[in-house]
């Protein structure tokens, strides 16, 4: 046998985690598509879609259309986190990489692939994390307060004649900055739903770690509803000057907020007793876990 003649590892293996995402799907694959990804024509590569036990089946016939390398699976009785689903993917991806996606409903811009994988050929064993960006005029929670809705979502993809050029998603998007006043492509990560990482480094960790997301999703639902109380509560106790925006304004458009339902010494209470039960559940992993350890204290904490 001949070097020439061992057959090579596939590159890339993309998996995508959905849960009743019937409506968001066909668009996420036309992102991950042949022609949609710069120099994807004679990329070898597959995408898997997992199915995590969607009440609403996934309809292939609604991305029939879309050149892509398609796999499917399904988890009829599925646990609520994606771990097990990305384990058993992972298992059996055929890609050197592997692209983790927990999260169906995304789109991603064209360069992702090939930036991701040039990444992979500059560093032995690259992990790269894609920025997270919201659609819309704010991040998601704001916006959805604001009127945000799957109507106004679909008319922001056809104004940029989406997937025409992807990278125009840039302008019907926000980034995700997490309390942060601004972020720019040198700021801190706080979230990614697009990871590459190789497949031999994802097995040495030891895969995903159940325990670990349920204890993470438990963190992030507690502070991102302490993010919006302390939100609620500033919009009533801080200046404009120090918010860096109108503040009251809440009030002027009589919004039902937390300080309006509960007054503003519960809705405290009830902030700090969502960041202690946030930090309580990422006690195992502690030492690791230091920097969500002090984002959580920051929610409370922030003055704007």
């Amino acid at each position: 046998m001949t070097a020439d003649s061992v057959q090579q590892p596939m590159r890339l293996s993309v998996i995508v985690i959905a849960y009743n995402m019937a409506r968001e799907i066909p668009r996420t694959l036309a992102s991950l598509s042949r022609p949609y990804q710069d120099e994807a024509e004679n990329l070898d590569y597959e995408v898997i879609l997992v199915d995590n036990g969607s009440t609403e089946p996934l309809d292939p016939a609604t991305w029939s259309h879309i050149d892509i390398p398609l796999r499917q699976m399904r988890f009829d009785s599925a646990h609520p986190s994606p771990a097990q689903a990305i384990n058993h993917a992972v298992n059996d991806a055929q890609g050197d990489y592997v692209c983790l996606m927990i999260d169906g409903a995304h789109v991603v811009t064209p360069g992702v692939f090939r930036l991701a994988l040039a990444a992979t050929q500059a560093f032995a064993d690259a992990a790269v994390a894609v920025r997270y960006f919201f659609l819309g005029p704010d991040e998601q929670n704001k916006s959805i307060e604001e009127g945000y809705c799957k109507t106004i979502e679909d008319a922001l993809f056809e104004s940029i004649n989406w997937p025409e050029n992807g990278y125009q998603l840039f302008e019907i998007g926000t980034p995700f900055r997490a309390g942060a006043g601004s972020a720019n492509w040198l700021h801190k990560m706080f979230e990614s739903n697009c990871l590459f990482i190789r497949r031999s480094t994802f097995f040495a960790i030891g895969g995903a770690d159940e325990a670990l997301i349920a204890a993470l999703r438990t963190y992030a639902r507690g502070i991102g509803l302490a993010f919006q109380i302390i939100d609620d509560i500033l919009d009533i106790t801080a200046s404009s000057e120090v918010l860096g925006k109108t503040a009251g304004k809440d009030l002027i458009a009589d919004k039902t907020t937390y300080p309006k339902l509960l007054g503003l010494d519960e809705s405290r209470r009830r902030a700090d007793a969502l960041v202690s039960e946030a930090k309580q559940a990422l006690e195992p992993w502690a030492d690791q876990a230091m920097p969500l350890l002090a984002l959580a204290d920051f929610i409370t904490s922030r003055d704007r």
